[in-house]
């Protein structure tokens, strides 16, 4: 039976030294913030969607990404991670595998009878920032997004290329635009597409809020808690939460925790 989904979206915490406009040394703060908001809400778990540390080297790496999982531990839900780009720049994949927040390099998680589907983005890194997926995981997404009817949701770090990003001020600064995706992304929704009972792709990876949809997937790109582009201080620990219910409709409110406010809504109804 299918109950309404409640999630908590956070991606690209960063957390360490300032890197950029990437607020690392704010990220704990932040992060503890949104614990708390987690925890007097109404919230089924929260999906942490990559980039959990700003790249250092590997002993500081570690370190950092230690403190976040320690940080999430205290949710009264569960939490669920999927790889970013940093988090294996000076790591191993295997570095960040946890039998609670990352208990496989991709992996299903039933919740409320939605079946969430977990990518890993970065089978390879391609050119140090853009993702692609493997051959053999594409056969893995094949049978899990076709195994039962149940309404799925599938993340991972990178966009996919159907997202526009036009106007992004990051990727436009640096010249990354058409870098920012899974290179093979048309492997990807083809396969997405296959299975009428898929209802949304969310990431994170691009730093900013953005919503688009593709012959009715709608595809969510959720900002990153630290970033502060132009100013080297004061992040707003921006997050969203997403609201699916019975028959599929979606609700995300965009937030900021500094202030503490609401900063925009987008609904979808397929």
């Amino acid at each position: 039976m299918v109950r309404a989904l409640d999630l908590t979206l956070v991606g690209d915490i960063h957390f360490g030294k300032l890197n950029d406009y990437r607020q690392g040394e704010e990220a704990e703060p932040l992060l503890r913030k949104l614990v708390e908001k987690v925890n007097n809400s109404k919230c089924d778990a929260v999906i942490e969607l990559g980039d959990r540390i700003n790249t250092e080297n590997s002993e500081s790496d570690k370190a950092h990404l230690a403190t976040v999982r320690q940080l999430f531990s205290a949710c009264n839900v569960p939490v669920y991670s999927v790889l970013g780009n940093h988090d294996v720049q000076n790591l191993l994949p295997e570095d960040n595998l946890d039998k609670d927040q990352m208990p496989s390099f991709m992996y299903t998680i039933e919740m409320n009878g939605f079946t969430c589907i977990f990518l890993n983005t970065c089978d390879p890194i391609v050119m140090d920032w853009g993702g692609h997926v493997s051959a053999p995981q594409l056969e893995w997404l094949k049978k899990a997004v076709s195994k039962d009817d149940s309404p799925k949701l599938v993340f991972g770090h990178h966009a996919l290329s159907c997202q526009p990003q036009t106007g992004n001020p990051i990727l436009e600064k640096e010249n990354l635009i058409g870098r920012e995706n899974i290179g093979n992304s048309d492997e990807v929704l083809r396969i997405l597409h296959q299975d009428s009972h898929v209802i949304a792709y969310i990431n994170g990876h691009v730093h900013w809020m953005n919503f688009s949809s593709d012959k009715g997937i709608a595809c969510i790109s959720v900002p990153s808690l630290t970033e502060a582009y132009l100013n080297s201080a004061g992040a707003s620990g921006k997050y969203c939460t997403l609201h699916v219910d019975e028959n599929g409709r979606i609700d995300i409110i965009y937030y900021s925790l500094k202030p503490e406010c609401a900063l925009g809504r987008v609904s979808y109804n397929n």
